[in-house]
């Protein structure tokens, strides 16, 4: 079974291709997902959410950008807070990628705050390692330094070493 074929609902003799290109994320059945229940809608952004990450890993940037908005949309209204700070973490990669290092940081910055909300402090230390990344990219040495420092405590607090 392909990883584009799981979950999608292909039918018998379905090729599942539709809106497929190889090496590509589908984007047709996002558009069919019906959204008629505040679940519906809590399952449609963990699907954005997840078609955005496995664009990244394509390095498919455009379309990883464009489910990760929808997914970072539809957390802001549901006040999904893990979606919402996953969903920035996603946006701050692909802005790494593109070399978009002011635009990285202020994703990874407030994913961090949206982790540290949710209690999720594993991804709070690595959204702060990300943070230091972009601000070392822009030439900010004492903020990266800053934030490398604060993702190496809140990661040993949590048991690493």
């Amino acid at each position: 079974m392909h990883l584009w074929r799981i979950g999608l609902g292909a039918r018998s003799g379905d090729s599942g291709m539709r809106g497929v290109t190889r090496g590509m994320v589908p984007t047709d059945w996002q558009e069919s997902l019906p959204c008629r229940q505040p679940a519906d809608a809590a399952a449609r952004i963990q699907t954005r959410l997840g078609a955005g990450y496995l664009a990244i890993l394509q390095s498919d940037y455009a379309s990883a950008q464009a489910s990760l908005e929808a997914s970072l949309a539809g957390a802001r209204e549901l006040r999904e807070t893990d979606s919402l700070a996953a969903a920035l973490a996603g946006l701050g990669s692909v802005a790494l990628a593109r070399q978009e290092y002011a635009q990285a940081a202020a994703f990874w910055r407030e994913a961090a705050e949206q982790f540290q909300a949710a209690g999720n402090e594993y991804e709070r230390a690595n959204a702060l390692f990300q943070l230091g990344i972009a601000n070392s990219r822009q030439g900010d040495a004492a903020d990266a330094r800053s934030q490398f420092l604060a993702s190496l405590d809140t990661f040993r607090r949590g048991g690493d070493k």
